[in-house]
């Protein structure tokens, strides 16, 4: 049972992501295929290239990477957190 399901064929389904977490979960995903470098392919022009970096013709960072980049990603050693 899920708390708050909005209905109740829901309820054997496990977690439903409302909208505004769906839209999230599609970035994110969207976001590691778009910068997940190619190991092969039938083109030899788009190994070791990813998508973002095929279709803008520049180099991108993996999206850990860029996340740090941004602030969002901080890699913390098991004593700075606890």
């Amino acid at each position: 049972y899920v708390p708050g399901a909005k209905s109740a064929n829901r309820q054997n389904r496990g977690y439903v992501p409302d909208d505004e977490d769906a839209k999230i979960l599609r970035s994110i995903i969207a976001g590691i295929h778009n910068t997940k470098k190619y190991r092969r392919s039938s083109i030899e022009s788009r190994v070791g290239r990813s998508p973002v970096e095929i279709l803008t013709s520049k180099q991108w960072p993996e999206l850990i990477e860029l996340l740090e980049e941004r602030g969002f990603w901080v890699e913390q050693t098991a004593e700075e957190v606890a």
